[in-house]
């Protein structure tokens, strides 16, 4: 849990300057995009485990649309993946639905993800008491998302946290099969799978695996436990062509 409260902390610190509204309210919803299985493609130009990956630009995000992803993920968190609002913006300026990507400890955060015509925001679920946040519970957080017409994706990262997501109501769910708690960031490919096997779905709110996915096969495999969606950042942004690899990953949907 340090790696996951030293970068809430992080957050919590973080000077934001809002842009002016770059698009109409209500944006297009990701999780009606997720209502049939889909990828969401991350937009990631570094991370703590991989380092600087590559830059992306305007044609990037575009290219990744037009190649059939359900949605876009924005990284906002500057130093250790080498996000932006900026960033945000480019992936609202293609017309998808967009999840702003960040550690989301504060009002400020969530402004700027209705200021730039994000769709949905990433909550995640240890860091929603007043510990981490400024929410004193994830109640509180997700009341002031959807007050912004905001979508929430929570995060979650076992059976307990999932069981407790269930019970909140958010738009989505998220299981990681990278573990943010732990100081070597580990990935279990598996951890989505079990989770998901163990717990079942939960009525009317999809479910989505979260990192690990590097080829068609494992999105088959997420899929087929019950996920209905995957989302891909490192593999996208490490391939030399990521859109001719996202249509590869897309494969596994079939």
């Amino acid at each position: 849990m340090k790696v996951l409260a030293g970068l809430a902390a992080a957050a919590r610190r973080r000077e934001l300057v809002l842009p002016p509204p770059t698009a109409p309210r209500p944006p297009p919803s990701l999780a009606k995009a997720l209502a049939r299985p889909g990828i969401l493609a991350e937009l990631k130009p570094g991370s703590p485990t991989e380092g600087a990956m590559r830059d992306v630009d305007a044609a990037l995000a575009t290219s990744l649309v037009r190649a059939g992803v359900a949605g876009l993920s924005a990284l906002t968190e500057p130093t250790r993946f080498g996000g932006s609002p900026e960033l945000l913006a480019l992936a609202v300026a293609t017309g998808a639905p967009v999840l702003m990507k960040d550690f989301v400890v504060t009002e400020r955060q969530l402004d700027l993800a209705e200021a730039a015509g994000a769709s949905a925001v990433l909550l995640i679920l240890p860091l929603l008491s007043s510990e981490h946040s400024e929410w004193a519970s994830p109640e509180a957080a997700l009341d002031a998302a959807r007050a912004r017409g905001l979508e929430t994706l929570l995060e979650v990262y076992d059976d307990e946290e999932y069981l407790l997501a269930s019970l909140l109501e958010p738009d989505m769910v998220g299981v990681n099969n990278r573990d943010l708690r732990e100081d070597d960031l580990p990935v279990d490919p598996e951890r989505a799978i079990g989770v998901l096997s163990r717990c079942g779905p939960i009525e009317g709110v999809p479910v989505l695996a979260l990192s690990g996915a590097r080829d068609a096969a494992d999105v088959r495999a997420q899929v087929k436990a019950g996920a209905a969606g995957v989302l891909v950042g490192t593999t996208l942004m490490k391939a030399a062509d990521p859109a001719a690899k996202l249509r590869e990953l897309l494969e596994g949907l079939k």
